[in-house]
């Protein structure tokens, strides 16, 4: 966010049609602002979309690298997510991935970028972080996860687990999307291994 500054080549004093004016540019701004950040956010989480993560995740990654400082993605998803749209209907899906958002937001630090990236998969970049401390992080999770009652409608409880793939910056990519790409690889490999797993590449 910035200022929006009008200026002239000499002082003057501005008429009631010159305030009127002005208002309306600033209402102007705040809608494209707001539109802008609606953009940005997943309907359904409430959490950064695919297009916010990688606008904001840059923003972070490029900072990370002027400072010369290492940072960490991790790329999660729900372990058989599949199974709960077929036996118990999208809606049941949707409160668990709602669920999930709030637990991979809450266990994420006050600087992470986490994000819903599609589907039941989802990101977070962790700044100032190397690759064992976002395994860590991903362990945090992981077990978080494992040991979290998912409550649907009618009482009914359901119990997952996740799988979490890391890559590191600036080793494995300089933007989201590429360390994405490389996180998928450890992920397919967490899943290949029996699900339920970190790993890192």
């Amino acid at each position: 966010l910035g200022t929006l500054c009008i200026i002239d080549r000499k002082p003057r004093s501005l008429s009631n049609e010159d305030l009127e004016a002005l208002k309306d540019l600033a209402a102007t701004a705040e809608r494209e602002l707001a539109a802008a950040h609606l953009a940005t956010l997943d309907e359904l989480t409430n959490i950064l979309n695919r297009r916010g993560f990688v606008m904001v995740g840059q923003h972070s990654l490029n900072l990370c690298a002027r400072q010369r400082i290492p940072a960490s993605l991790a790329y999660l998803d729900l372990d058989k997510f599949k199974r709960i749209n077929d036996t118990l209907g999208h809606q049941a899906g949707d409160r668990v991935l709602e669920q999930f958002a709030t637990l991979v937001a809450g266990g994420a630090r006050a600087n992470d970028i986490s994000a819903r990236y599609g589907g039941e998969e989802f990101a977070i970049i962790l700044p100032s972080t190397g690759v064992e401390e976002a395994q860590m992080i991903g362990e945090r999770i992981r077990n978080k996860v494992e040991s979290t009652e998912f409550k649907l409608a009618g009482d009914i409880i359901v119990h997952l687990t996740v799988s979490v793939g890391v890559s590191c910056f600036p080793e494995n990519g300089q933007g989201p999307k590429q360390l994405v790409r490389v996180a998928d690889e450890a992920l397919y490999q967490a899943k290949g291994e029996g699900r339920n797993l970190v790993r890192c590449i």
